[in-house]
């Protein structure tokens, strides 16, 4: 029977070390693969998702202000899917200077 040396007993304990390093590195890299693949999926996803929606994009005048604003509208159901600024918005400016007018024509 053969007793092998301290040295060769490193050795082999160190090239099985570096062996199982090797492994993981490998076991890193192929989950980061299908991490990018499966990401990759989900982007193609959405973006199919995105494309059967069609919208139109529409400039709308706000009365009371005199100020184009924009809608983007749903080409299928005709619903209003933003509003750029905000509607709401602009009818709160407008009011807020209906109402600065009023202070100022009730001090004169």
């Amino acid at each position: 029977m053969m007793v092998d040396s301290p040295f060769v007993i490193q050795q082999k304990e160190k090239s099985q070390s570096e062996r199982n390093s090797i492994i993981q590195d490998k076991e890193k890299v192929s989950a980061s693969e299908v991490q990018k693949d499966f990401l990759q999926s989900k982007v193609e996803q959405a973006n199919n998702h995105l494309q059967t929606h069609y919208t139109s994009v529409q400039f709308q005048l706000h009365e009371k202000l005199d100020r184009y604003y924009v809608e983007v509208v749903d080409a299928d159901t005709k619903e209003v899917v933003r509003e750029i600024p905000p509607k709401d918005f602009l009818d709160m400016i407008a009011e807020m200077t209906e109402f600065q007018g009023l202070m100022v024509d009730q001090k004169v």
